[in-house]
């Protein structure tokens, strides 16, 4: 049987990114905290985890440094970071941030577009 693997197979450059950064700065801090999972891969996710990553789901359990993931997080949980005094890694693909600032224009848009409407 021949297998045959696509061209574009393997992680976008936005996930390949945040893997080779987080790698990098686990090897300076030895212990940093991801909101969320880094990426959707288990074997990543455990080798960085091995290498002194701590997945939490809340920004309150972070401490020091904390990585902002591929996805992207909410405005407030940037404040609730600075409100905390957390250094933030924001490691959130550019493209996801482009579709979320397209969001958040519509949105005021269409804001705008009831309130001049009463």
């Amino acid at each position: 049987m021949e297998i045959i693997v696509g061209k574009t197979a393997g992680f976008c450059f936005g996930v390949s990114n945040a893997i080779d950064k987080t790698s990098k700065l686990l090897e300076e801090k030895k212990e940093i905290y991801c909101l969320g999972e880094l990426v959707h891969n288990k074997q990543v996710s455990k080798e960085l985890e091995n290498k002194g990553l701590i997945e939490i789901e809340n920004i309150e359990d972070a401490k020091n440094s904390v990585i902002i993931r591929t996805h992207g997080v909410t405005k407030e949980t940037y404040s609730k970071a600075n409100n905390l005094n957390l250094e933030l890694i924001d490691l959130t693909c550019p493209k996801v941030l482009r579709i979320h600032k397209l969001a958040e224009e519509y949105a005021k848009e269409r804001i705008l577009y009831y309130t001049n409407r009463t």
